[in-house]
């Protein structure tokens, strides 16, 4: 339970932090650990230390290509990358890491979940649905050592296709 609200606060503050704009650290300490969060232009982290466990969380708005590698799934071609970021937690001998990633394309809804379809191996659940807002597909995964879940979904507003990945493993 702790480990869960940890997790939230971090990514709610991360979240915060990108917001912002300039340079800065700022730490707060508490008689149950402390909390330190760093931005700086895109890039921001946040890193929580208590006697229950720690966790940090970067993230950064960057536009750059993203690999395979990085993101463990085959990268639809000539998207580029929005935004990553990552969770890394420990609890009680426990550790959980999250890493996301979001990219776009100018490409069609359905092209990019015909290239999901066809390059996506071991496939445990997938859907597509359409909303008031767009089309929204959902691709989940087991890896050696996790998860992965894919969602792609319509920006109409934006005209584009985005793509998240998220990757977790954990103990």
């Amino acid at each position: 339970m702790r480990f869960t609200a940890a997790f939230l606060v971090t990514l709610l503050v991360g979240t915060f932090i990108l917001t912002g704009c300039g340079g800065s650290k700022r730490t707060v300490t508490t008689a149950d650990g402390s909390v330190t969060v760093t931005e700086e232009n895109k890039n921001g982290s946040v890193t929580i230390e208590s006697k229950d466990g720690d966790s940090k969380a970067t993230a950064s708005t960057e536009k750059r290509p993203i690999t395979e590698a990085e993101l463990g799934v085959p990268v639809y071609p000539g998207a580029t990358g929005e935004m990553t970021s990552t969770y890394e937690g420990s609890e009680e001998g426990k550790s959980q890491t999250m890493r996301q990633h979001l990219l776009t394309t100018p490409d069609s809804f359905d092209d990019v979940v015909a290239f999901y379809k066809s390059k996506l191996k071991d496939v445990k659940s997938q859907s597509v649905t359409t909303v008031p807002e767009g089309k929204i597909a959902f691709f989940h995964l087991e890896a050696p050592d996790g998860h992965v879940t894919i969602t792609i979904n319509e920006a109409r507003d934006k005209k584009v296709t985005q793509v998240h990945v998220i990757k977790t493993t954990g103990s």
